[in-house]
């Protein structure tokens, strides 16, 4: 029963999706126009493998200074070393965590490395440089459910709903635990109105008041982002075309796309009337947080779609 329900999820969230042929669908990745991938890193000593598994084990304690200390003793060389410091800058802000991603980006830990440098893009809201390296990082692990998950959000970010609930949905389905997936993917819904598919979403993931309250707070903000953006506010184009990122001192020029030329059409908001919702959300402030992990997940557990699908045409025919 589960499994049906994963693919029932997996069929209703995807109605309305681009019925293009198969060889230009944007979520099929062109492995003729990339370089091979990267081959196996080569084993760890005893006492390597330690190191890493110790500053692990500080990392989940919180103590991430403690933790970049025990990294300085591997030799600079390793790119599990490399790999470890550079996601422990990332999170205290410093700027030399994109070196270290770059220094990635020709060994066996390339994913990661083009990973890294995505979310830093996605940080500072460079979403269409962002694009570049998330997708190719996809390429080299299509199921890392992590980087499914922000490749959706700079998908997100960029108004392209149809591809980000497509990260949002595979990333669920190779981890039914990532929360930050189902979170970003219940924002979506709220985004596009969707507030009976939202409810049984927040429902079956069991997801609390202030879980729900996050997720409407962040579906407000992309509205606000977009009215500007229609307005004029911003020097962003109305019509936008996912184009190869312009070389930039952060974006990697060795790293072509890995999807197809095809480009990729803008998702027409249709827009619903608001109803009231059956699930009761206490008011609870937000703190406000807005580290770069939390912007780069959105997330709900796999529902049956069928379910969604049916209770959306419900809801309209109470109307």
């Amino acid at each position: 029963m589960k499994k049906i329900g994963l693919l029932g999820l997996a069929v209703s969230l995807l109605v309305g999706c681009s019925n293009a042929p198969m060889q230009q669908s944007p979520w099929l990745m062109d492995n003729t126009s990339v370089g091979g991938k990267p081959a196996l890193c080569p084993p760890l000593t005893n006492e390597h493998e330690l190191i890493l598994s110790t500053s692990e084990e500080m990392m989940a304690e919180r103590r991430v200074h403690a933790a970049l200390a025990n990294l300085e003793r591997l030799p600079h060389s390793i790119p599990e070393a490399r790999l470890g410091k550079a996601k422990i800058l990332r999170l205290l802000g410093r700027s030399e965590a994109g070196d270290l991603y770059h220094s990635l980006l020709d060994t066996c830990l390339a994913a990661d490395g083009e990973h890294g440098i995505g979310q830093l893009l996605v940080g500072v809201q460079r979403y269409q440089d962002a694009l570049r390296h998330l997708r190719r990082a996809v390429y080299l692990e299509p199921t890392n459910d992590y980087m499914r998950n922000d490749l959706g959000v700079a998908y997100l970010n960029l108004f392209y709903l149809n591809e980000a609930q497509f990260e949002f949905t595979t990333a669920m389905e190779l981890n039914d635990r990532n929360l930050r997936a189902a979170e970003n993917l219940l924002t979506l819904l709220l985004f596009q109105q969707r507030t009976q598919a939202a409810q049984i979403l927040a429902q079956h993931r069991s997801m609390t008041a202030e879980q729900f309250q996050r997720a409407e707070e962040r579906a407000q903000q992309l509205r606000i982002r977009q009215a500007q953006l229609e307005a004029g506010h911003q020097s962003v184009p109305n019509n936008f075309a996912v184009e190869p990122a312009a070389p930039s001192a952060t974006s990697s020029e060795t790293s072509p796309s890995p999807i197809g030329s095809a480009p990729l059409q803008p998702v027409q908001q249709k827009q619903k009337p608001q109803k009231t919702l059956i699930f009761k959300v206490e008011k609870i402030t937000s703190d406000g947080s807005s580290d770069v992990e939390n912007q780069a997940s959105l997330t709900v557990n796999a529902v049956p779609e069928l379910m969604l699908q049916q209770a959306e045409k419900g809801q309209n025919n109470e109307v």
